[in-house]
């Protein structure tokens, strides 16, 4: 059962990996934005698949944290978008 868990687990990681490259090296904001929204979910799954091998239950406390910043980031980033302000005015 772990062989295909941790076969994921690289995918996933490598996936990751390419989209930190994407951020750093993004041509618009938007896609950096992007690719580090999709690189938080996807970080979010390696947490998650590291939890199930373990078997530790606080990896998916970590999880959903991570997934709710992730949120917050693009609902803060759609709000500059829509705006042009960030934050409470």
């Amino acid at each position: 059962m772990t062989i295909p868990l941790v076969i994921s687990l690289f995918i996933y990681t490598v996936s990751v990996l390419l989209l930190t490259y994407i951020v750093v090296r993004g041509p618009t904001v938007s896609d950096k934005v992007l690719s580090a929204d999709v690189a938080l979910y996807t970080s979010s799954v390696i947490l998650a698949i590291t939890g199930i091998i373990i078997g530790s239950e606080a990896m998916a406390i970590c999880t959903i944290i991570l997934v709710l910043w992730a949120y917050a980031l693009d609902l803060y980033f759609s709000k500059y978008l829509e705006r042009g302000e960030l934050g409470e005015q």
